[in-house]
């Protein structure tokens, strides 16, 4: 089933994205990476946080994504921010033609031709970020989250492809902010509608932890190792496409 951005999932994401620094950590992991002249697109950018976050270290940066509503609450950030240099385009990445200097693909990229077609488009290199495991960043039970490609999958296709790549691992925390347990419990159903209700209070139970903040009382915790011992670590996949400044 496609993810669809419902109200309820925007707010849920825009809490989460401000409760962490998740974005900016990952924005200066790859900073290295870029030049100030650069200009970038962020592929299935979502609500843009990445984006956001890397505008004031490149000249400008394209976002884009399919849905209006994720666009619309970008932009609407961005000129709140006073942030020129970020557009938007809605449409679907596969239909895209202009070439940038780099390529983002943020937990995005399926199916695998797409990494592929995306390549085509990026005249230095191709940043995909994935999870190092399936269940790596999942904040479902086990057997209800999405199937999505791990890092080991990614670097089967490039081997394949003849590409040469460079994996970089790093740990970043992403955790879900949630007002209460009722809304804990909203937010599992809409990611898990199929669900027993024993099932969900058990999960909630083991992951759910109290934060001591008012107004976001509840948070479950991803991508931590503290947090998480048995879960896996989100990696930087960074594909270099024809690049001396990146030359391995």
């Amino acid at each position: 089933m496609a993810f669809i951005w419902t109200k309820q999932r925007i707010d849920w994401y825009l809490d989460a994205s401000r409760y962490g620094d998740f974005h900016q950590r990952l924005a200066d992991t790859i900073r290295p990476y870029l030049l100030p002249q650069d200009r970038l697109c962020d592929m299935g950018c979502g609500l843009g946080g990445l984006g956001l976050a890397l505008t004031p270290m490149v000249n400008h940066i394209t976002c884009v994504d399919t849905d209006e509503a994720v666009l619309a609450n970008l932009q609407q950030n961005a000129a709140e921010a006073g942030i020129a240099n970020l557009t938007t385009i809605c449409g679907d990445a596969r239909d895209m033609r202009e070439v940038f200097d780099v390529v983002f693909m943020v937990f995005f990229g399926h199916p695998p031709q797409m990494m592929l077609d995306c390549l085509k488009l990026a005249s230095r290199s191709l940043i995909r970020v994935a999870n190092a495991k399936p269940e790596g960043a999942a904040l479902q039970p086990n057997g209800h989250s999405k199937k999505r490609e791990t890092v080991p999958d990614i670097a089967a296709l490039l081997d394949r492809a003849g590409r040469t790549y460079q994996l970089l691992r790093s740990t970043f925390e992403f955790g879900q902010p949630l007002r209460s347990e009722a809304d804990a419990a909203a937010f599992i159903r809409c990611n898990s509608p199929a669900i027993a209700d024993g099932e969900l209070q058990a999960f909630l139970a083991e992951n759910l932890v109290s934060t001591g903040r008012a107004g976001r009382s509840w948070v479950f915790l991803s991508s931590t190792l503290e947090a998480r011992p048995n879960h896996g670590w989100a990696f930087t996949a960074i594909v270099h496409v024809h690049s001396p400044l990146l030359e391995i």
